[in-house]
């Protein structure tokens, strides 16, 4: 529990700061109001919805997105936290473009937002800017990206939808058309996480291997190769202490159950955060900590926090995506905001877009002293 962060572009008031800035960004860290009651965090591409400690859900960002309806971005916009009624929901995804998803407490399923490529799931591409159920299945994970989505039922079965792509990205074999409802890929029922890149996805077992599918450019699949796509889950590598997942554009991230953090895929924008010019074929460990936690990914770059709950960024920075306050892309993990304790985290990821950006959770540390300036004479104690 804590106080809302947020930063990077705020062209429809995606940072809930009150503000819709056309041509500038919210370039830093900011605090959003004053209520220091915030559980957990999730985003779309162009908003954020954040959980209190009641379980009310509120939302800010782009009309199409919060779930509040609307026909204008103009009049619609919800540039600060506002009360999203009728549902509450105890997992918020960290979706991508203009499609939300969030699981009720009872395990159903709700989405709203676009549904131009049937990436709701149930059967026809009728948008809705209002939540809507989703069949009647109940469900663990849900995860949206490029006009797909991916989801775990409670029963352990890994389901798609949507565009099936030219690179198979759906993970069923097909790579024209539209899958129009969800549908199981294979037969498994052991699945336990799920995370979308681009171009296809990632999946952990509960036995603690990783696979992926998709398509194996930038080698985004880990799987090695660059070529060909991958069209079904296959599993990457023989390792089986992966633990969680997260993907951009055309990179991975992973923890291990040892906290180790590791990276593969695209070199662009310094977005795999491992310090080089080349792509990363395998997944290759991000440093040497052992404390790593939770990793989001925005389309060229990533957010970890680790036990400590201290905050890393890395990646693309022109426009502010890592709240730095520069627009210097980051070659590998660099704190943000050390005087902040985080808790949860969430990255807008808008494929393609100069949208980018961030949200937390986070209290101020305790107990701490900061010092700047002149040191002559020792005055700062240093």
């Amino acid at each position: 529990m804590g106080y809302l962060y947020t930063w990077g572009c705020d062209t429809e008031g995606q940072t809930g700061q009150g503000t819709r800035l056309y041509t500038s960004r919210t370039r830093e860290v900011k605090k959003v109001g004053t209520a220091s009651n915030w559980e957990s965090i999730g985003s779309t591409g162009m908003g954020h919805l954040v959980n209190d400690d009641s379980g009310n859900t509120y939302t800010f960002g782009y009309y199409q997105t919060t779930g509040l309806g609307g026909s204008s971005a103009i009049v619609d916009d919800k540039l600060v936290p506002t009360f999203l009624t009728g549902n509450t929901f105890s997992y918020l995804s960290n979706s991508a473009l203009l499609t939300m998803f969030a699981i009720a407490n009872d395990g159903s399923l709700y989405a709203w937002g676009n549904n131009d490529n049937y990436q709701f799931g149930n059967g026809t591409n009728t948008s809705s800017y209002t939540p809507i159920k989703i069949g009647t299945k109940t469900w663990k994970v849900i995860a949206y990206q490029n006009n797909f989505t991916v989801g775990i039922t409670t029963d352990g079965k890994l389901w798609s939808t949507g565009e099936n792509g030219l690179n198979y990205k759906t993970g069923l074999g097909v790579n024209t058309g539209f899958t129009q409802s969800f549908t199981q890929i294979g037969t498994d029922s052991d699945w336990n996480t799920v995370a979308l890149f681009a171009g296809g996805g990632y999946a952990i077992k509960t036995n603690g291997t990783l696979w992926s599918w998709g398509g194996s450019g930038f080698y985004a699949t880990g799987q090695g190769t660059n070529s060909p796509d991958i069209q079904t889950p296959t599993q990457v590598g023989s390792a089986t202490d992966w633990l969680s997942v997260a993907g951009g554009s055309a990179v991975g991230f992973a923890i291990t159950t040892g906290g180790k953090l590791y990276s593969w895929g695209d070199k662009q924008y310094y977005a795999n955060g491992q310090g080089t010019t080349a792509d990363i074929k395998v997944p290759t460990q991000l440093g040497t900590a052992t404390n790593w936690t939770k990793v989001v990914a925005h389309p060229s770059g990533g957010m970890a926090l680790n036990s400590d709950n201290q905050l890393w960024v890395w990646g693309k920075d022109s426009n502010y995506e890592n709240g730095l306050g520069t627009t210097s892309n980051k070659l590998t993990p660099t704190i943000l905001r050390p005087d902040l304790k985080w808790t949860d985290i969430s990255a807008r990821n808008l494929t393609g877009s100069d949208t980018g950006g961030g949200a937390g959770i986070a209290t101020p540390r305790e107990g701490r002293i900061w010092v700047w300036g002149n040191n002559d004479s020792y005055r700062t104690g240093l």
